[in-house]
This record gives structure tokens, C-alpha cells and sequence, in this order.
């Protein structure tokens, strides 16, 4: 698709009801409207994959939507990406978020229900957004743009996040567990 050089945003996820992108896709419509040069990437297999490619074939925006089916190696993906974006009306626990953040990503959620609020502070280590509330979306989204002209400000964010992935290591997991064997 000659992804390298566009400016890209991904999200990651079974194309599933719980994970709404139905939701991602119709906001993403009214972000082309200000930022125009984005595509949107979905990586990711499911039962709503007709459905979805019928709304993006709705809304006039095949050219900046793809879907790219499920990949063994998402990082290539990630590291090219701007930042990633979860629209999910739940989580459980939000491994792709850990994923994202631990590849020196942005992460732009939904304040929903288990993982995404545990794993990220605010505008500290990522951002939120109330979810199902596209108002809410666009002015977040807005937030997340403006970081990457400020270098001082995303180096911040990133770090932070960097930091946090850190308590979900492997090592991370041995060393709780070895507290409750011995």
C-alpha cells in the first residue's frame, strides 16, 4: 500500500461490536475534514469486516481507510504509525495499549471499562477520551495532533508511558509471583 511515507494512524482489534470501530470509522470521516493528509489503518480480522468496509465505502473514504487483515508482526505497523488509537467499549485488560506504548507510541483510548483507565493517566502517559462520545473524540484527537509540534511535550508523554510498560514485564510477573511462593 505504500504505507512509509503516509501519516498513518493504527488501531489494532478483532472487527468485533466490542471493539467499535464502527465508532473510529465514522469520527475518522469528520477528522479527514481538518486533517485531510491522515489514513487510518486496521489491522485485524472479524465478523464486522463487510459492515465496516460498507460504512467506509458510505462515508466516500476508501482511500484513507485500510484494512489489512490480521499480521503475525504488528511493530512494523506501530513503529511507522503517528500514534494508536483504541475505540473498544470495553477491554479486558488492554494488552495492544501495553503493546503500542511499550513501541514508543501515543496512545489515544477510550475511557472505557477495564484496561485502558488502569494502564493510562490522562495527557500524562497517553490520552482518553469519554467513551462512545464523538464530541469528546474529536476535541481529544485535536490534543494528541497538537503534541507532535511540540517535541519537548511527546518525549514526555512517550517516557512516561515507556516507563509504565515496565510493570508488565515478564520479570515484572516473576518477581510478584515470587513474593506469594516463598
Amino acid at each position: 500500500l505504500g504505507l512509509a511515507d503516509k501519516k498513518y494512524l493504527i488501531s489494532i482489534g478483532r472487527l468485533t461490536k466490542q471493539k467499535n470501530f464502527n465508532f473510529l470509522i465514522s469520527n475518522f470521516k469528520k477528522i479527514l475534514k481538518k486533517y485531510n493528509f491522515l489514513e487510518l489503518v486496521i489491522l485485524g480480522e472479524g465478523e464486522e469486516k463487510n459492515s465496516l468496509n460498507k460504512l467506509v465505502k458510505k462515508l466516500k473514504i476508501s482511500d484513507s481507510v485500510h484494512f489489512l487483515g490480521n499480521k503475525k508482526n504488528i511493530y512494523p505497523y506501530l513503529k511507522r504509525s503517528l500514534f494508536f488509537v483504541l475505540t473498544s467499549e470495553w477491554e479486558d485488560p488492554g494488552f495492544v495499549i501495553i503493546e503500542a506504548m511499550y513501541s514508543k507510541k501515543i496512545v489515544f483510548s477510550s475511557n472505557c471499562d477495564n484496561g485502558p483507565k488502569e494502564i493510562i493517566k490522562d495527557q500524562i502517559n497517553g490520552f482518553l477520551y469519554e467513551n462512545k462520545n464523538s464530541q469528546n473524540f474529536l476535541k481529544k484527537f485535536d490534543i494528541v495532533m497538537d503534541i507532535f509540534n511540540d517535541n519537548k511535550i511527546k518525549k514526555e508523554i512517550l517516557l512516561s508511558a515507556l516507563k509504565k510498560t515496565k510493570k508488565y514485564t515478564l520479570f515484572s510477573h516473576y518477581k510478584n509471583i515470587s513474593k506469594h511462593l516463598l
